[in-house]
């Protein structure tokens, strides 16, 4: 029974084949939208040809190409493209429309990216982002993965491999907190060798 706080408004943008309302529906299941804090910005956004709100599979320490395109409702805006939450690439716009295309390195196995987009007179628009889920390769990318089954693989790096410690069950949580632990020879909570 009080006035609540103005927020102001916003508006959403959905990418579809057709103004349906089942077009609308599975374009909003598919998180093929994008958002803007009221004006008419248009945006289009891709990673590897995948459209934003999608998922797809990349080599951890490869690269994808992120493609954003905007048509803004003034002419100077500025093009953001983030990875996790932190610019990785921008570009400056003299015109309404304006396209940037990245390059980005799949440094995770779990990575978002998404772009936003500033106008002069602050309005804002931003994607919905492409989940990029990072797959071990060959050698030095499939570290992690070659911890998990005990080594073998890369000999130029097998012995790291070899000497991390896993961070599972049996060890307790403050030891893998530390990510150092005492092991004796044989003792099967935590040795898996045979040496």
């Amino acid at each position: 029974e009080r006035d609540l706080p103005l927020l102001g408004t916003g508006l959403t943008g959905c990418d579809v084949a057709n103004l349906t309302r089942e077009d609308l529906v599975e374009a909003m299941r598919a998180r093929r939208c994008w958002a803007t804090t009221g004006e008419r910005i248009e945006l289009a956004f891709d990673v590897d040809g995948t459209p934003m709100g999608g998922e797809l599979e990349a080599l951890l320490d490869g690269r994808v190409q992120a493609t954003v395109s905007v048509l803004a409702t003034e002419d100077a805006s500025e093009i953001e493209l983030l990875r996790n939450g932190e610019v990785v690439d921008r570009a400056r716009c003299g015109d309404a429309r304006c396209t940037l295309v990245s390059d980005v390195a799949v440094t995770e196995p779990n990575t978002f990216l998404y772009a936003r987009v500033t106008q002069r007179g602050g309005a804002r628009a931003w994607t919905s982002p492409v989940w990029v889920r990072g797959v071990c390769g060959d050698g030095r990318a499939c570290l992690g993965s070659r911890v998990a089954q005990g080594g073998g693989g890369d000999a130029s790096d097998d012995c790291l491999a070899g000497w991390l410690l896993p961070r599972s069950v049996p060890y307790a949580s403050s030891v893998r907190a530390s990510g150092a632990a005492r092991c004796n020879d044989g003792d099967p909570a935590c040795d898996a060798g045979s040496a």
